[in-house]
């Protein structure tokens, strides 16, 4: 079954569940301001994020064996640990700059410098990032359906879902700027699309892509 059976799927899926599709929605756009929380909001959403993933596959029955809590939160705090790992380096970035720019260190130049030494790490952070879910990306959305009851290593499948959910955000992107131009009520009905369709289509297109691995 290939992507645009998925992405289908989720359109088709929505529709039939408009109230269930917003409602969901909403709260995935919540769940996404955790991640711009310092520290603790990746710690957060590692444990409840799974929940909700398994709540979106009972409501539209794409579950296929109960999921195992433990092992699926497990997996979702190794896929969190480089985001962890960078929130606390941006933080530290952060303290470093304020630190040099009220001990005087006010000049572009010297600011600059604090921010280039930093870069390496972040760079560092992201790669291991992009690693670690292209080792355990399928084995979480699998633990979550219940297809997989343990964590299990399959970077071909991983990958395949890196680059699903990569595509949906182009489409998503795409459509956006599509309905932006529309004159009065464009910027409207993007905001509608970003917090009420795009995350649990999203979910859905991405969850019904893994079940068919």
């Amino acid at each position: 079954m290939g992507l645009l059976e998925s992405i289908k799927y989720a359109f088709i899926a929505y529709k039939e569940k408009i109230g269930e599709g917003m409602l969901y929605s909403i709260i995935l756009s919540i769940l996404n301001i955790l991640w711009f929380i310092p520290i603790i909001g990746p710690i957060i959403l590692a444990f409840i994020y799974p929940t909700v993933l398994r709540k979106i596959a009972d409501e539209w029955k794409l579950s296929i064996d109960s999921m195992d809590t433990s092992e699926t939160r497990k997996v979702a705090l190794i896929v969190m640990a480089p985001m962890l790992i960078l929130h606390i380096v941006l933080f530290g970035v952060i303290i470093d700059v304020l630190s040099h720019t009220f001990s005087g260190a006010k000049n572009s130049g010297a600011l600059l410098t604090v921010l280039l030494s930093n870069i390496t790490i972040i760079a560092i952070c992201i790669l291991i990032a992009l690693v670690v879910s292209a080792l355990f990306l399928y084995s979480f959305y699998a633990l979550v359906l219940g297809k997989e009851r343990r964590i299990v290593i399959d970077v071909k499948k991983s990958i395949s879902i890196m680059i699903f959910g990569i595509i949906l955000g182009v489409m998503g992107s795409i459509l956006s700027m599509i309905v932006s131009v529309i004159p009065v009520i464009g910027s409207v009905i993007e905001m509608i699309l970003y917090f009420l369709v795009f995350p649990v289509i999203g979910a859905l297109a991405v969850l019904h892509y893994t079940r068919s691995l």
